[in-house]
């Protein structure tokens, strides 16, 4: 191969040999296990349909609260959330219950 390098040389002859022939037709590649089949949701998908996500962004030591909270109560995001809202909840309630006004 004239003009061409050694390695690049090397590189084209190894491409050439591990082409497949023409008639040859591809192997198919398996699709991955996690993936679902067509025109069917992901599991996850299904249960979580009547469920709303709620994100945010959060600060650096909010983060940390976060998955210190997590750890130690062993809850996931939604979990987590939940417990503080319903805890924010009866704070709430109990405010308005026993206010004067």
């Amino acid at each position: 191969m004239k003009g061409l390098d050694k390695s690049a040389a090397a590189f084209l002859e190894r491409l050439a040999t591990s082409a497949p022939a023409a008639d040859q037709a591809p192997t198919p590649k398996a699709a991955p296990a996690s993936s679902a089949v067509r025109g069917q949701p992901f599991p996850s998908q299904v249960a979580r349909a009547h469920l709303k996500h709620i994100g945010g962004y959060l600060d650096r030591a909010t983060q940390e609260r976060v998955v210190l909270l997590k750890t130690r109560l062993k809850l996931d995001n939604s979990e987590l959330l939940k417990r503080a809202i319903d805890s924010l909840w009866a704070d709430e309630e109990a405010r308005r219950v026993f206010s004067d006004g």
